[in-house]
């Protein structure tokens, strides 16, 4: 028996910075999902998407936080964690790692 895996399994969904709702936008060398985590970041009970960026802003790197609902993972109200938000220096390729 074959099982689907990856991007073309049923119910999976490809989220990118072009996805509506996503903020920002794709660059070049951007590394978007270069480490991706579901945790339960929003303290709600549901596990929440974080997506690793390591390239963004000349490898400073961000981490874009998507948090789920009943109906799934909402692009509208995500928010990029970067090195002055975390506090963090300068060229620490934020998003090259993200540990469960």
């Amino acid at each position: 028996m074959s099982q689907s895996r990856g991007a073309g399994a049923p119910g999976a969904q490809v989220f990118s910075q072009d996805t509506s709702g996503v903020g920002g936008w794709t660059e070049k060398d951007d590394k978007f999902g270069s480490a991706v985590v579901l945790r339960d970041l929003s303290g709600w009970g549901r596990a929440d998407l974080a997506i690793g960026a390591e390239g963004e802003n000349s490898y400073d790197g961000t981490v874009l936080q998507l948090d789920t609902g009943s109906s799934g993972v909402d692009t509208g109200k995500g928010v990029y964690y970067g090195p002055g938000t975390l506090g963090t220096p300068a060229a620490a390729r934020l998003g090259q790692s993200l540990t469960p």
